[in-house]
């Protein structure tokens, strides 16, 4: 692993490689940490000033314990995480706005270049720039840009349901919230329904109305997609990516740490001239990382972000539309198109039910045969589609 900065000499044949690929391949995977919203007035965790270095609540809890999931065993602890979380959401994340770092994230996707973007953050700057983050089911992953790793500081949910809220529908409509930022509020859809089972007499229990919460995941706390995001992590895997760019973490977290070594290990395997590149202010252990990453490049990640756009400055342009192309008499084509469109619509279905349910008690051989010719005329009406589609 050879360490870079901007202004060695000696660095800068390596930092012209970085720049060649990251102009001429469309596979690149970036994983970003907590370093590259520093710029944006949010703190990060694990740097000198980082909110792991900070006490809370007179010095009776520091800031490492309150991401810890062991902080709802008690019900002071989860007073205090609340009132640190609102804060912190009103405080930083709300009036945040996105970085250079963000924007060059956000300049590989609009090229077409960022195969997909994981992220440690809970500040979801992400979407302000126009990029696609929220996803549920197995479907959506592939109309989504940024994965969120741990989730988004910007919605809460509720401990027993999941069901998400947006923080002025809990804390403006619940009363008294406002002004005490570690009440503890229950979930309105969890009060609704407590509240019709007992009209219905039916059973009921408190423990059944789950608490509000912020909408992220904690140390020792299980992903809600956990296994989705395993799944779709392989296919990427398997895509081949040509260039990974890691920006702003230090690379401590477990989970984030299998992540880097699976995806450099597949650019080293499958890829000859793939790289694997670090960029942050501080550099990391050497002897853990020199056989996975390439280059470590010290120093502040819109630093670098500004340097690559001023070697490739049309990354920092918006992409050109591609136009379509005019094929002569197209006018008579797309009527031709559309005529054959709508035969194509309106080709005869088999006969009714009723009718196929008499022949096939009076001759199952018959009936047998018309399946085959059935098959036979939907692969002609698929490829005479194919036809018109390459007319």
């Amino acid at each position: 692993m050879k360490t870079l900065r901007l202004d060695d000499p000696d660095s800068q044949d390596d930092l012209q490689t970085l720049n060649k690929l990251i102009s001429s391949t469309r596979k690149i995977v970036v994983l970003t940490g907590a370093g590259i919203s520093r710029n944006a007035g949010i703190p990060d965790f694990r740097s000198s000033s980082g909110l792991y270095k900070q006490k809370y609540s007179n010095g009776t809890i520091n800031c490492r314990e309150l991401f810890d999931v062991s902080i709802y065993r008690d019900e002071s602890t989860i007073r205090l995480f609340n009132e640190f979380m609102q804060n912190m959401y009103y405080q930083k994340v709300k009036c945040a706005h996105p970085t250079k770092t963000h924007q060059f994230i956000k300049y590989l996707n609009s090229h077409k270049k960022l195969m997909r973007c994981y992220t440690q953050n809970i500040d979801g700057l992400e979407r302000r720039l126009g990029m696609r983050t929220e996803f549920d089911q197995l479907n959506d992953w592939n109309h989504i840009d940024v994965v969120q790793l741990h989730g988004d500081l910007n919605t809460l949910k509720c401990s027993r349901c999941s069901k998400k809220f947006k923080w002025n529908e809990i804390y403006v409509n619940q009363k008294g919230a406002k002004e005490d930022a570690g009440f503890l509020i229950a979930c309105p859809s969890c009060m609704e329904e407590y509240k019709k089972r007992q009209k219905e007499g039916k059973r009921c229990c408190q423990s059944s109305i789950g608490i509000i919460r912020p909408n992220i995941v904690l140390y020792g706390e299980e992903h809600p997609y956990g296994e989705i995001l395993a799944k779709n992590l392989s296919r990427n895997i398997i895509r081949n990516p040509k260039l990974f760019l890691i920006f702003g973490t230090s690379l401590k977290v477990n989970g984030v740490k299998n992540l880097v070594r699976k995806l450099c290990r597949r650019i080293h395997r499958n890829v000859p001239d793939g790289k694997v590149a670090i960029i942050n202010n501080t550099k990391i252990c050497q002897s853990v990382w020199d056989t996975y990453i390439d280059y470590q490049i010290v120093c502040d990640c819109d630093d670098w972000c500004d340097y690559v756009e001023s070697c490739v400055p049309r990354l920092s342009q918006e992409p050109k539309q591609q136009k379509k192309r005019c094929v002569k008499g197209s006018k008579k084509n797309s009527k031709n198109e559309k005529t054959n469109s709508i035969k194509l619509q309106k080709w005869p279905e088999h006969e009714c039910k009723g009718k196929r349910k008499a022949r096939q008690l009076q001759n199952p051989d018959a009936l047998e045969n018309e399946r085959t010719k059935d098959s036979t005329r939907d692969r002609d009406c698929k490829r005479i589609k194919r036809e018109i589609m390459v007319l």
